[in-house]
């Protein structure tokens, strides 16, 4: 056997022991690249669905504000007031969750308080407030709820995981 013979024994068992360790190091990465991307996306889906309860209960906060405003007597208006703010804790729990996931600086989390601040100062002003004081703090609630899901949707997107 001369040299030539030598090193091509030595490189076929090198490469058949080799080949293995090379093959799975290769599927590992692939695997954790594959888990990595399915962990962002099931972040993503929470993210998705916490928005989603915040919208609804903000909606929620909005119909019952606007019941409180259009109640005529005195009975009926303290009821639909109790009910507004109890819809308000809701929104401001599923604020705070909210916070939990997004820093305090993150633009879905300033609407989310500024949608919360304005229709929170309409149920505690309203008694002092014209008619047209409240028509345009309720297009100011309106502005911020569309500015929240605006918010809302640009931090979804920015967070779909590329591939």
């Amino acid at each position: 056997m001369d040299g030539g013979d030598v090193v091509t024994v030595v490189s076929v068992i090198v490469a058949g022991a080799l080949s293995p360790w090379i093959a799975g190091q290769i599927a590992s990465r692939a695997q954790g690249k594959r888990f990595d991307h399915e962990r962002a996306l099931h972040d993503l889906d929470d993210l998705r669905r916490e928005l989603d309860r915040l919208g609804d209960a903000f909606g929620d906060f909005i119909r019952a504000v606007t019941s409180f405003l259009s109640a005529s007597d005195d009975e009926t208006r303290l009821t639909r007031r109790i009910e507004a703010r109890r819809h308000g804790s809701v929104a401001m729990e599923r604020t705070a969750r909210l916070k939990v996931r997004l820093p305090e600086d993150d633009l879905v989390v300033m609407a989310a308080r500024k949608v919360l601040d304005q229709l929170d100062g309409v149920v505690s002003d309203a008694d002092d407030l014209t008619d047209d004081e409240i028509d345009a703090r309720m297009s100011g609630v309106g502005d911020a709820h569309t500015e929240f899901f605006r918010a809302a949707n640009r931090q979804v997107g920015a967070r779909i995981p590329a591939w």
